[in-house]
């Protein structure tokens, strides 16, 4: 579910972003993409006045690569705000996890991340203002991928104007694809089977699972449009 709050007053959005591992996975049947490439998409979260964080994972690697990131004000990157390189390996999943500071405040930035001569998508994202009475926040909560599309973070991702997401909690789910598991009845129907298909426990089971749900399209686009402020949450924990 998802919805567009304006709220009269941003002092201070600091909270958690859930960016973590995501391997390759791929359930379409098509024969997987060779090379360095961008399956699970980039993303934007825990905006502060002068920095944002930058993710994404590369794909197609099997040893210690470098990966160049680069921020600007403007979409064609034409002045370069900020850039830098990093080395990803399989210790870290080939995720790549940037600090991009010395931003100004109150700004639209677009981001990108170059591999072995490919270039990701781009995603853009606003850092918080120093002062303000108006805020756009889009606020979603409890994604669980076998019971239904993603059409909220499409929704999300067409808004013209949106200067955070804000999840609530249950950015993914850890039920596993039995008959009776939560949410297969619409899973079954509509082909959307979790993976692994077990309950998740393990790290690699939680980097399978992050993977599915950053393989979809819709979440994909949810994550370029805006940086994202992500609160942990488990019901069963509360």
């Amino acid at each position: 579910m998802s919805a567009t709050y304006k709220v009269s007053r941003r002092k201070a959005l600091m909270a958690f972003g859930l960016m973590g591992a995501a391997p390759a996975v791929s359930g379409s049947g098509q024969a997987p993409i060779k090379g360095a490439h961008f399956a699970h998409g980039v993303a934007a979260g825990d905006p502060l006045s002068d920095r944002l964080i930058l993710w994404t994972r590369v794909s197609g690697l099997e040893a210690a690569t470098e990966v160049v990131w680069q921020i600007a004000e403007q979409a064609d990157f034409r002045t370069l705000t900020g850039t830098g390189r990093l080395v990803t390996d399989a210790g870290r999943d080939y995720t790549v996890k940037v600090d991009a500071a010395a931003l100004r405040p109150g700004q639209t930035y677009y981001y990108r991340f170059i591999c072995q001569g490919v270039t990701s998508p781009v995603g853009q994202a606003r850092t918080l203002p120093m002062q303000t009475d108006r805020v756009v926040l889009a606020v979603a909560s409890c994604s669980l991928f076998s019971n239904g599309y993603f059409n909220a973070y499409r929704a999300i991702a067409d808004l013209k104007e949106v200067d955070a997401v804000l999840h609530l909690g249950d950015y993914i789910y850890e039920y596993g694809a039995g008959l009776n598991d939560y949410g297969m009845g619409n899973g079954r129907l509509l082909g959307r089977i979790p993976e692994p298909p077990h309950e998740i426990v393990s790290l690699a089971d939680y980097r399978t699972r992050h993977a599915q749900y950053k393989a979809d399209a819709d979440l994909q686009a949810a994550h370029a449009r805006a940086a994202w402020i992500c609160v942990f949450d488990d019901h069963e924990m509360c």
